[in-house]
């Protein structure tokens, strides 16, 4: 193998961020995923991560790196629609919803939650009620009590 052959490639580059007047890179490796998941038990697509653990999931994919701490203290939340949209840019979770929306739902899900229910489609007919034949129940002689006068 030549130097050149040998060489690792450039990783992507990520989402511009501007955190306190300075701009940041937000990128997740696959190494960053593993690692913010044995640490919190959470993947970084989980629907939960954007609450208190967003900070610690910036913490894994700015660059340069910043401490949970640093980060609490950079991001206000008058900015933060712009965070959690570079956060879903950055862990490839928009392109995820366009190519499998089912799939992204369910895995952004809790283990142990029901399944969404599925949304009615509008241009589909609504059954008719059965009114044609209606079952009558009749109670067994063990059941009905005879009285004797």
């Amino acid at each position: 193998m030549t130097p050149e052959t040998n060489k690792l490639p450039t990783p992507i580059s990520g989402v511009l961020l501007n955190l306190g007047g300075q701009e940041y890179r937000l990128r997740f490796s696959l190494r960053d995923r593993r690692r913010f998941r044995e640490e919190v038990g959470k993947d970084v697509l989980s629907a939960d991560v954007m609450g208190d653990l967003l900070a610690k999931l910036l913490s894994y994919g700015l660059r340069p790196r910043l401490t949970e701490e640093e980060v609490e203290d950079l991001v206000d939340l008058e900015h933060i629609a712009e965070v959690v949209e570079a956060v879903t840019q950055a862990t490839g979770a928009a392109a995820l919803l366009k190519m499998f929306p089912e799939a992204v739902t369910h895995e952004l899900m809790e283990v142990g939650d029901p399944p969404p229910a599925p949304t009615p489609d509008p241009q589909a007919p609504t059954p008719e009620p059965d009114v044609g034949q209606t079952e009558v129940s009749k109670p067994n002689d063990d059941s009905v009590k005879k009285t004797e006068t």
